[in-house]
């Protein structure tokens, strides 16, 4: 059975997306691109059509760490869509980005004409809550190599696969697997060695392939 879930912007009706995008104007970001910084304050609402970004928060010492992987389809600062005052974390492009920009103020009118999309908007509020706090708990009680098998596979999921090959379809970067794992990117690059010498993974370029999927995803449930 697939677990495969609808995006935001799937699970829309015809007329709920002429709507937005109606009100919408497009943008189109190269990878690094930071799409809004963490405390800025809220403009406007963005929903990805193509590509991956990422969402971090900064510690004291400026370590960024990776809390939400986005991808096509979904919408980005869920927070401030509710609370409308500032975002609660930075949004960066992991791939080029082309997105749809929404004023706050139109999107507010939006949702009051449609609202399912609201509806959609609090669901997918629901599933990325339940998915940080099974990160958490993951983080907290999990070994290196256990977060950074949960990691590579969480990113492959993101990304999906080259032609219905092993290739993860992405360029996937020790830097962000260890921001993702909650790990210093000097344990990262340990544990991806270790996990090619054992042949579970390898890469071409910027690009990993998983070997063994099922070592891969064993190692991820191990404490």
């Amino acid at each position: 059975m697939s677990n495969y879930i609808k995006s935001f912007w799937e699970r829309l009706s015809y007329n709920e997306r002429q709507g937005i995008e109606h009100l919408s104007s497009e943008i189109s970001l190269q990878r690094k691109s930071v799409i809004f910084k963490e405390g800025s304050i809220l403009h406007s609402v963005y929903i990805i059509r193509r590509g991956i970004a990422k969402m971090s928060i900064y510690g004291a010492s400026g370590h960024e760490s990776i809390i939400h992987i986005a991808s096509s389809g979904d919408i980005l600062s869920y927070d401030a869509l509710l609370v409308g005052k500032t975002y609660n974390a930075t949004a960066t492009a992991l791939t080029d980005v082309e997105m749809i920009c929404i004023p706050h103020t139109d999107f507010t009118t939006l949702i009051k004409n449609y609202p399912h999309i609201e509806h959609e908007a609090l669901t997918n509020i629901s599933l990325l809550l339940n998915k940080t706090a099974q990160r958490i708990n993951h983080l907290s009680y999990h070994s290196t190599t256990s977060r950074i098998a949960t990691a590579i596979i969480e990113f492959a999921g993101v990304y999906g696969y080259k032609n219905d090959s092993h290739i993860i379809d992405g360029p996937i970067y020790r830097k962000d697997l260890a921001e993702y794992a909650g790990v210093t990117i000097e344990s990262a690059i340990r544990t991806i060695a270790s996990m090619k010498k054992k042949g579970i993974i390898s890469s071409q370029n910027k690009y990993l392939i998983i070997n063994d999927i099922k070592e891969l995803t064993r190692i991820s449930h191990d404490e």
